[in-house]
């Protein structure tokens, strides 16, 4: 590099676009280390008869895997099995997409059981993050016949 010394710096609130320079870059060396191997987002959702999102899945597809970094159900319409119509039709997806793998994170606070129940398997946990409580990290196979029966109901 030219011209001069790098500085560092601090922002609280940064702008999208100088936030999307930094992940660009991230992408760009990705893409280097794993060619022809994108990332593509994917958005599976619960809508009312008034078109209004009740619930969703946010997640990521690629390298194999599906990412899901969100998954949420409006306390109204808990308890009904949309969590598992949600999370399986993601799960569809993902093997459509060619996906074995699927992972995510939980707090204790939120829905580990649920996953446990559903066939994910906790592999990691941070302890006391946030204070008091634990956030997990969990995984399961999508190959496996046992994986696309043992979905159950909340």
């Amino acid at each position: 590099m030219s011209g001069g010394r790098l500085r560092i710096y601090v922002d609280e609130h940064p702008r999208p676009d100088d936030a999307e320079a930094v992940r660009a870059g991230l992408r760009e060396h990705n893409r280097r280390q794993l060619p022809g191997q994108e990332w593509r987002n994917l958005a599976v959702y619960l809508r009312d008869s008034s078109d209004t999102i009740r619930g969703g899945v946010l997640a990521e597809v690629g390298w194999g895997w599906l990412h899901i970094s969100v998954l949420w159900v409006d306390e109204g319409v808990r308890g009904h099995g949309y969590g598992v119509e949600l999370l399986a039709t993601a799960e569809a997806e993902a093997r459509r997409a060619g996906c074995g793998r699927v992972f995510l994170d939980t707090f204790s606070f939120q829905a580990r059981p649920f996953y446990e129940r559903n066939g994910y398997e906790v592999f990691g946990v941070l302890e006391d993050f946030p204070p008091g409580h634990e956030r997990y990290f969990l995984r399961k196979s999508l190959d496996s016949v046992a994986a696309l029966t043992t979905v159950q109901s909340i």
